[in-house]
């Protein structure tokens, strides 16, 4: 029975070897499409307007508190989301994408 699970996961794992291969070539300056950046999860970043030298003078430009629809109570269980929810935001195209509860926010990350 093991057995027909070992042929999907060697083709995925195959799959992923040669996107990773690709470095992220198609992936724009400023995008972050994937949990990792890139199928090959290299977390890298080429944009340098945040460097080691001004690292430390960055402030909070904005923030955006997410409306808890669920009972205090799901929340405390680790259930539904909402307030105290966290989650990896991807950007594509320019747009920030968020989970929020049961909606997805696009925001604009500049």
């Amino acid at each position: 029975m093991r057995t027909w699970l070992m042929v999907p996961a060697g083709l995925l794992a195959l799959l992923m070897t040669a996107v990773a291969q690709q470095g992220g070539k198609g992936i724009a300056a400023g995008d972050w499409p994937l949990y990792s950046r890139d199928p090959g999860g290299t977390r890298y970043s080429p944009l340098t307007q945040i460097n080691t030298v001004n690292v430390s003078k960055l402030a909070r430009a904005w923030t955006y508190s997410l409306r808890s629809e669920a009972p205090a109570a799901s929340q405390a269980k680790g259930g539904q989301g909402g307030a105290s929810s966290a989650a990896t935001p991807i950007v594509v195209n320019g747009v920030m994408y968020l989970p929020a509860g049961n909606c997805v926010l696009a925001l604009d990350p500049q």
